[in-house]
């Protein structure tokens, strides 16, 4: 693998939001240039969205892929990023959300430790903005780190469906791929499948 993590953004109408996304990616502790592709796959965006990505393209061409696509969904989006990937680690984060800047670090870690046991690795969500509280399945969440055996009934209801917030092993994507058209859980779907 050229790169540790490759961060697939679909990009739709989210000028507002987007450079505080990628920023996020850019400023992990576990070091950008060396450990992390960022593809950014415009779904038709309709705002100055296109401008922003040709910048930091411009910035870092070794780092950041960018496609530009009529717009077909976001399941389209991701999709269409899929073959790029370099890294070994794939996180598929939507544009209006971040990262915070030691989490690479943390899970590749954890990755590494448990390389041959899980092939997604689930982080917590916290709301930014207008609240500063956990995401609601937040419950599914034990003190620590942990593997959870999918094949224990108690430990099976742990799985977190949010794709944006997940690390999946690339060699564990194989052939899946969202289901397009699916307007609401294809992210669920495609973790499930995993």
């Amino acid at each position: 693998y050229k790169y540790k993590f490759s961060v697939v953004i679909p990009v739709y109408n989210v000028e507002k939001f987007l450079e505080e996304t990628v920023d996020s990616v850019i400023n992990q502790t576990i070091g950008f240039k060396k450990n992390i592709q960022i593809i950014l796959v415009n779904d038709g965006s309709p705002d100055n969205s296109d401008e922003i990505c040709q910048r930091y393209v411009k910035e870092y061409p070794k780092n950041i892929k960018y496609i530009k696509q009529e717009n077909a969904g976001v399941s389209a989006a991701r999709n269409t990023g899929i073959p790029f990937v370099e890294g070994k680690y794939v996180n598929f984060l939507d544009s209006d959300d971040k990262w915070e800047m030691d989490a690479f670090r943390k899970i590749y870690r954890f990755f590494e430790a448990h390389y041959d046991e899980v092939d997604v690795v689930s982080c917590r969500m916290k709301r930014f903005e207008a609240s500063n509280s956990f995401h609601a399945v937040d419950y599914k969440y034990k003190p620590g780190n942990r593997v959870a055996n999918l094949f224990d009934e108690e430990e099976s209801t742990s799985i977190q469906l949010h794709v944006t917030s997940s690390v999946i092993k690339e060699a564990a994507i194989g052939d899946t791929r969202f289901v397009h058209g699916m307007k609401f859980g294809e992210d669920g779907l495609f973790v499930n499948e995993i």
